[in-house]
């Protein structure tokens, strides 16, 4: 390349990336149809009251018998519900609401270590469980008086639901098919979820293909959202490229901010960076995310074929800081 044409070329993108930064910029994607299907906003609960109590709690003498995995039924479990229900302050809330166990489970002790028994509360209304609420904590069963240790409280201690009982599966089935169409439904346990302003009773369903949940309450409405897990990345990007003049520039080249630079994998939403280069990204994929000089105005082809790429590595701790061009002063990469 001659020194008249990089000059030319280093110009061309100062005034690009100049443009860039004064642009008006499009208001931020939601998603909103997955497949096609159109969906309701994800359900999020009002903030339970929460309890955490690091250093060991005595409440009374710890339960009579052997801890069982799995135990839901057994003395052990109708002991630690009767403890909650009359020290309902270590759960920080006047009164208890109603529990249910979801497991008791004893670790036995090796190499000297004592045994542990592990428990797990679950909130339930009228029967069915209050999604994501829940009592965590541990104790040693060889010392008396009992003392709880780390225990972690998620609670709604005041529920009103005004269907209170799920429907039953073939009518809730029904209903999902005038919603969804043939989408295969895997069954899953009713549920209490916060929709909007209020509590619903729900029979809930997960439609593994297209990563969605559903949910079909006692009136027959049905609830459709996205149940994806996201991998977020963020970070800011930049590339080693000509600011202004080549031929003063020579080897040392000058680090560029990338502002409007696009951010995809095709599963998630774009994102685009900031005036910064800043960027936030989320994607179901557990791949690699591949970045290349494409902007919200504008794609940089190599016609070489060898076109500039950075990597978002699956799993990558934040912030993910990409860098283009990181070596060298190839004349190549540097006009890209």
């Amino acid at each position: 390349m001659k020194p008249i044409l990089r000059l030319i070329t280093a110009l061309a993108l100062t005034l690009a990336l100049s443009t860039i930064i004064w642009a008006a910029r499009p208001p931020a994607q939601t998603v909103t149809s997955i497949a096609g299907m159109p969906l309701d906003a994800v359900p999020a609960a009002p903030p339970p009251v929460r309890s955490m109590l690091i250093a060991p709690v005595v409440p009374s003498a710890p339960p009579s018998s052997s801890a069982l995995p799995g135990a839901a039924n057994n003395s052990d479990s109708l002991q630690l519900l009767s403890l909650f229900r009359a020290h309902p302050e270590l759960l920080n809330v006047s009164q208890t609401p109603e529990l249910r166990a979801d497991y008791i489970h004893l670790v036995p002790g090796l190499s000297g270590l004592r045994d542990r028994v592990y428990v797990r509360l679950v909130q339930t209304f009228q029967t069915i469980d209050v999604a994501d609420a829940d009592v965590l904590f541990s104790y040693d069963p060889a010392i008396i008086p009992m003392q709880i240790e780390s225990l972690r409280s998620s609670l709604y201690p005041a529920i009103a639901v005004a269907f209170p009982q799920a429907p039953a599966d073939q009518t809730a089935r029904q209903q999902l098919a005038l919603r969804v169409g043939s989408a295969k439904a895997r069954n899953l346990s009713p549920k209490i979820r916060w929709f909007g302003d209020h509590w619903e009773a729900l029979q809930e369903y997960s439609l593994m293909d297209e990563g969605l949940h559903a949910g079909v309450n006692a009136a027959g409405k049905v609830y459709v959202w996205d149940d994806r897990r996201y991998a977020g990345y963020a970070g800011q990007v930049s590339g080693r490229a000509v600011a202004f003049n080549p031929l003063l520039t020579g080897t040392l080249l000058n680090t560029l901010l990338l502002p409007d630079l696009k951010i995809s994998d095709g599963l998630g939403v774009d994102a685009y960076t900031d005036s910064l280069g800043k960027y936030a990204f989320t994607t179901p994929s557990a791949a690699n995310v591949s970045v290349g000089l494409t902007g919200r105005w504008g794609v940089v082809q190599d016609q070489s074929n060898t076109p500039l790429l950075v990597t978002i590595a699956n799993g990558a701790v934040i912030p993910v800081n990409l860098l283009f061009n990181p070596s060298g002063n190839a004349e190549t990469d540097v006009a890209q």
